[in-house]
């Protein structure tokens, strides 16, 4: 039986994860969206992770961003919009010059 943070996890992963990735292939990310995606991704992890306590020092202290992405084991949000981007766009590189969405991509529309 699955733990109550396994369980939030694989709910992470498999619903929240892929909403709010939906159609992000064709999104226009700015720094401002790019930093406010990587900022809702950890609150979102840090809420599911929470506090760690050291067992010598019996203090506790908030994990690291990279501490998360590590212990759920997924890239960067942002980077994961950009491969899929970048998959879109040879995909439609593949596409010849009469489809539409090809000269939408090389600007001659």
């Amino acid at each position: 039986m699955l733990s109550k943070k396994s369980a939030t996890i694989e709910i992470y992963k498999t619903i929240i994860l892929p909403v709010i990735l939906y159609e992000c292939d064709i999104w226009s990310v700015t720094l401002k969206e790019e930093y406010r995606l990587r900022v809702s991704e950890n609150v979102l992890l840090w809420r599911i992770v929470g506090h760690k306590r050291d067992e010598v020092t019996e203090e506790w202290w908030r994990v690291s961003s990279e501490e998360l992405h590590n212990f759920f084991s997924s890239p960067d949000i942002v980077l994961v919009i950009n491969s899929r981007r970048l998959r879109w766009a040879d995909l439609c590189s593949t596409y010849g010059e009469r489809r539409d969405i090809y000269r939408v991509l090389v600007e001659k529309p």
